[in-house]
């Protein structure tokens, strides 16, 4: 289930953080990746991989 929210006819932001969240998680599987290899790829946490698969870190 997706959350939307409109801001004044502005685009909606939550639907897009989850799809964002899934593609990034579903290449990352798909590379056989865990969240802490993909974060030392490319110089972050894995604790920030994980919040931008759930959708908790991407405004």
């Amino acid at each position: 289930m997706f959350v939307v929210f409109y801001n004044a006819g502005m685009e909606v932001k939550r639907m897009n953080q989850y799809v964002t969240g899934a593609v990034i998680k579903e290449l990352r599987e798909k590379r056989k990746m865990t969240q802490l290899q993909l974060a030392q790829k490319l110089g972050v946490s894995d604790k920030a991989v994980s919040k931008w698969e759930t959708g908790v870190s991407l405004s």
